[in-house]
């Protein structure tokens, strides 16, 4: 397995249990993800499903209702770790927390984005920022004598 790894927006299935309002483009709910209660912004509305199969009703809609079903990108504003569903049911499911009473959403994550990396980190592990070089970093950990010491037993 691999370590998770903070996501820059992921893809879910979200369905609009209840709420007098509508989910647009720009809102930010907060969705509780696991242990993680994390503010989500809707960046797209992806479509709107059917309830029943899952069939693309409209792409693209201007806003999800209570009892509305779609595929919603969504960029967590604080780091997130998620997985899609089918890799892990635990780490891919997402709902709004009980104290939330505008809006009251559920969801499945469905696709997951990672952010870039860079091909190499920007200096070894080893070595500080103000070092010049791994052999400087090495050197003052080193005794002065060259010698490793054991500590004391006391």
């Amino acid at each position: 397995g691999q370590p998770m790894v903070e996501v820059e927006s992921f893809l879910a299935h979200l369905t609009v249990l209840r709420g007098p309002g509508e989910v647009r483009v720009g809102y930010s709910p907060v969705l509780v993800c696991h242990n993680a209660q994390v503010v989500c912004c809707i960046e797209e509305l992806v479509a709107k499903l059917d309830r029943r199969d899952g069939a693309r009703l409209e792409e693209r809609p201007a806003a999800l209702r209570a009892g509305d079903v779609g595929l919603v990108r969504l960029r967590p504003e604080q780091p997130l770790a998620v997985e899609p569903h089918a890799v892990c049911p635990r780490l891919g499911q997402s709902a709004s927390p009980l104290e939330q009473i505008a809006l009251a959403l559920v969801g499945v994550v469905v696709e997951v984005n990672l952010p870039r990396r860079p091909s190499r980190p920007p200096w070894p592990w080893w070595a500080s920022s103000w070092r010049s070089s791994p052999k400087q970093a090495a050197a003052s950990r080193r005794p002065a004598d060259g010698r490793w010491r054991r500590p004391c037993a006391r």
